[in-house]
């Protein structure tokens, strides 16, 4: 009798094993698959299609733009987000390509047809990643980005996101540009 329970206890622990074994393969095959998709939206974001870029780079020519945005009206939902695209001259000569640092501020109006001027609240932006907003152009070249605008769960109202490229060696405001988002 007790050879069949050490038996069945080394069966037991043989499948506990096994299935300590396959969950952690589980594991690392769903962490590798969740990172492989964080990656490729990244890249998403930063990549536009060439209907925006060709768009913002004939905004910029046609009106010698240093920076425009693309497109500058939107309506949203709560939750919902849309890829907008950004393009950024730079008119500095030199050998060197120039650093720009791309900073979003939101202000929401309440009701943007009232008489005698609607209140403005200022939003936290803490939902932007900021860091993924620096871009280095070389002198005289032409570059776009995209920017996701991301509608918070907010009230309904029109929403002022004011998009600021700074150049990093002298802190000087380079170009500012606003998109307008309505929330529905």
């Amino acid at each position: 009798m007790n050879r069949k329970f050490k038996r069945g206890a080394i069966e037991l622990s043989a499948n506990f094993l096994v299935i300590i074994i396959i969950s952690i393969v589980v594991l690392a095959g769903g962490l590798t698959l969740f990172f492989k998709l964080k990656d490729s939206t990244q890249k998403y974001v930063n990549d536009l299609d060439s209907q925006t870029q060709d768009k913002l780079k004939s905004m910029m020519l046609s009106n010698n733009y240093r920076v425009a945005v693309y497109p500058s009206d939107l309506e949203l939902g709560t939750g919902d987000a849309k890829l907008v695209g950004i393009g950024i001259t730079n008119n500095y000569p030199g050998p060197s390509p120039t650093t720009f640092d791309i900073a979003i501020s939101v202000k929401y109006h309440s009701d943007p047809t009232a008489s005698g001027g609607p209140p403005v609240h200022s939003l936290e932006t803490d939902f932007y990643d900021m860091s993924s907003y620096t871009i280095s152009i070389e002198p005289t070249a032409q570059v776009t980005k995209g920017i996701l605008i991301k509608m918070p769960d907010s009230t309904s109202g029109q929403y002022v996101y004011t998009i600021t490229v700074t150049n990093r060696g002298t802190t000087e405001k380079y170009g500012t540009v606003q998109v307008y988002v309505y929330h529905k």
